[in-house]
């Protein structure tokens, strides 16, 4: 069974920073970081539970090459992106965004 993945909006702009950031870096390390990132959505969407707990509510998955964490919650077959955030960010900061 696969679940769907659906993005909030928070999610959406973070993945737009992110990539707008990486690729003024450079071009190629964005379209890698967009691989990256699809392949581990993939793998989610067939393991819901692949991220560890983070919160009560929510779990992340670490991307690995990138130093970033996909921060996400599952009701029934969907799997809800609340963010995706640096992993040098304070954690409570992180918890702090994803209440609001």
């Amino acid at each position: 069974m696969s679940f769907k993945v659906e993005f909030l909006a928070g999610a959406a702009g973070d993945l737009l920073s992110i990539y707008r950031e990486i690729s003024d870096f450079s071009d190629a390390h964005a379209e890698s970081f967009s691989t990256r990132l699809d392949r581990r959505l993939s793998q989610l969407s067939r393991f819901p539970e692949l991220g560890p707990p983070f919160s009560e509510r929510f779990r992340r998955l670490v991307l690995g090459k990138f130093p970033y964490a996909i921060f996400y919650s599952t009701s029934g077959d969907r799997i809800f992106i609340h963010g995706i955030f640096h992993l040098q960010i304070n954690p409570l900061l992180i918890k702090t965004r994803l209440k609001s």
